[in-house]
């Protein structure tokens, strides 16, 4: 009987456990339905396996094929603002997805724009104050990159609450508030699927890319062998190859963080700054320290230190006291924004020392980071204390750079390569219902020539995999971004590819929305997310669900012609009724030149701004002097024009070149 025990024990050991029905990634609580196209449900079960879905008092089936795998199809489940629950059941389990509706679903995709959240837009505490939202949700699709195409993908979906909205990708949920408001009160769920600075050949398979722009595919070639996997384990390799490692305070530094402690023959340094500026190219642990005076009022507060980032880890004391620290087990150290909290009591009417032991593990490190006011105490939101300018630095541990790994810049950006978000990160996602697609996405293709083919390669994979050829996409045109120039010559790469994504536009389907005027000189991720969100909805409103009431809401008025008449240039427009400027001055950003002239055996045109006036609703340039043969005219077309030129409805004049007619 022993031994019959035992044998049974051993043969059960080693055969395979049942398999139990178990929903693709998508399909979790929160979920939304696309409400107007027939419904699915995806997943793995054992081969064969009968599986029943359950769902607003009905009953849907279907059974797992040979390789495990079931599609349990369903009708278009109509509007459902009522929270219910989907039951998937197995011979084995059953799976509930709770606080499911039925509504709108937007796929919000591209590179860091699209990722923005609502805390790093404009009025961000207001904005999450006032996130009271239920019936919006959204599924933020964690970054990955792979070889070949994959089938699930993770991430989760959360309902928008003040508590949450901070985290919400900026741009789609304030598009999806309004098309809530205005659809009387319909679900919305969003699929963020955004990758920060991810390039355009990256969301287009490899075979695309390979057609269009075979130089795109050089390190997926490369590494393919490695797969995702050994990527990721050789970039640790490599980490501990070239990065030095802090091994700890050294004794003579007991008292460097204290208030009491003498550096005045310490060496100066100007903060924000560089560790290299005071000891060269070297790494290792750095202490940074000064003085700085408090009023009695600012006592008995809270306030917050917020010395953005510091690279690559640190220590910071106050009057001797830690108030923060951020080491290895924080991810990308080097790009997380520090928020210290200084309580109520711990700073002293009067003098008061900060102290900070910064420890640069590799490359440029030290306090250096700019943005949101440098290096700062705030009371709330508003700056208490400035802490820019001069502090003292002293040297604990010096240590030699160690030799940069040539593999270490392709595998950190591989999710720069070909194909390879497309199969991580929208692969998963083939076959979902949406209602349509927004697109954020060209600063990191920026004025390449291959870039306008990978977009129209986007469009069509797009609404490949997306089962609809007709899906309304989205379009976002790049904002202005970087300091006005005074030469019309110094264009930059962005006026380029904001003619290519003008040239994807279908009046019927493809829907290009400008930022020209809504960018931000300093920024390269513009605050106002909001008023970006309200033109998408007005698109959508309009063109894509048709509301009556917005009928005619959303045309940009757009040069069609440049005509020479008399010494002056008469452009011809459409959807210019009420054309006007926003400050009441004169139309800016045009610039003419004059016939090519050969140099260095190239042709080149040299550009001038030009002024212009509106007349009778029509826009007049005027000829730059020295120019006798005009030839070209464009609008806009510098990183950021200054534009101010607007149709009644308030939209921009959207940028342009265009050849003058004679």
């Amino acid at each position: 009987m022993k031994k019959h025990l035992i044998a049974f024990l051993l043969t059960a050991a080693v055969l395979p456990l049942a398999a139990v029905v178990k929903p693709d990634f998508l399909y979790q609580d929160n979920f939304v339905f696309c409400a107007a196209r027939p419904a699915r449900i995806t997943g793995a079960a054992e081969p064969g396996e009968k599986i029943v879905v359950r769902m607003l008092d009905k009953t849907y089936s279907a059974v797992a094929n040979d390789d495990g795998r079931f599609l349990v199809q369903i009708p278009a489940p109509g509007v459902v603002k009522t929270p219910f629950d989907v039951t998937i059941s197995g011979a084995k389990n059953e799976v509930v997805m709770k606080n499911v509706l039925s509504g709108i679903v937007l796929f919000a995709a591209g590179q860091s724009n699209m990722e923005v959240r609502v805390k790093e837009t404009l009025n961000p505490e207001a904005e999450a104050a006032s996130a009271d939202h239920p019936a919006i949700r959204e599924f933020k699709v964690e970054h990955d990159f792979d070889f070949t195409p994959r089938t699930q993908a993770k991430g989760k979906w959360t309902v928008v609450t003040p508590e949450t909205a901070p985290e919400v990708g900026a741009a789609a949920f304030y598009c999806a508030r309004i098309l809530q408001k205005e659809m009387d009160g319909i679900p919305v769920g969003i699929i963020n699927n955004a990758y920060s600075g991810s390039p355009q050949q990256a969301w287009i398979p490899s075979e695309s890319v390979l057609r269009i722009a075979p130089h795109r595919m050089h390190s997926f070639i490369k590494y393919a062998h490695l797969g995702r996997e050994g990527v990721r384990k050789r970039l640790m390799e490599i980490h501990k190859l070239q990065s030095n490692h802090d091994t700890g305070r050294k004794p003579e530094t007991a008292d460097w963080h204290t208030g009491s402690f003498n550096d005045s023959g310490w060496k100066d340094i100007k903060v924000p700054g560089y560790v290299e500026t005071a000891y060269g190219e070297n790494d290792g642990a750095y202490w940074f320290r000064r003085s700085f005076d408090v009023t009695a009022e600012q006592t008995a507060k809270d306030l917050m230190f917020t010395p953005g980032i510091i690279d690559d880890y640190d220590e910071v004391w106050i009057n001797g006291q830690l108030i923060g620290r951020t080491g290895t087990e924080v991810k990308d150290s080097w790009n997380v924004k520090r928020n210290y909290k200084i309580p109520a009591g711990l700073l002293k009417n009067g003098k008061n020392v900060i102290a900070i032991r910064c420890f640069d593990s590799g490359h440029a490190g030290g306090l250096f980071y700019k943005d949101n006011g440098g290096i700062v105490i705030r009371d709330g939101k508003a700056i208490a204390i400035d802490l820019n300018g001069m502090w003292k630095i002293q040297a604990e541990t010096i240590l030699k750079p160690r030799k940069w790994q040539p593999d270490f810049l392709p595998l950190n950006k591989m999710y720069h390569a070909g194909g390879v978000l497309y199969n991580a990160m929208f692969h998963p996602l083939k076959e979902t219902p949406v209602d349509a697609f927004l697109w954020y996405q060209g600063e990191s293709n920026a004025g390449t020539d291959d870039y306008l083919p990978m977009l129209r390669e986007q469009i069509r994979i797009v609404r490949r995999d997306l089962k609809n050829p007709r899906l309304p996409f989205l379009l976002v045109q790049l904002a202005a971004y970087q300091a006005p120039v005074k030469d019309a010559n110094q264009s930059g790469t962005w006026p380029k590819t904001r003619a290519d994504q003008a040239a994807v536009r279908v009046p019927t389907s493809v829907f290009m929305i400008p930022t020209i005027d809504i960018g931000d000189a300093k920024n390269i991720h513009p605050l106002n997310k909001q008023e970006l969100g309200r033109r998408l909805a007005l698109q959508l409103l309009q063109d894509v669900f048709k509301l009556p009431a917005y009928k005619g809401a959303v045309a940009y008025p757009e040069i069609r012609s440049a005509t020479l008449k008399d010494g002056k240039i008469i452009l011809a427009l459409r959807n210019d009724k009420g054309m006007k400027t926003v400050d009441g001055k004169a139309p800016n950003a045009f610039a003419v030149s004059g016939s090519a002239v050969e140099v260095n055996k190239k042709m080149k045109e040299d550009f001038k701004f030009a002024a212009a006036e509106i007349k009778n609703n029509t826009i007049i340039v005027t000829v730059p002097e020295g120019i006798t043969e005009p030839a070209t005219l464009r609008y806009a077309w510098t990183m950021n024009p200054e534009v101010n030129t607007v149709n009644g409805n308030g939209f921009p004049l959207l940028p342009g070149q265009y050849t003058i007619r004679k």
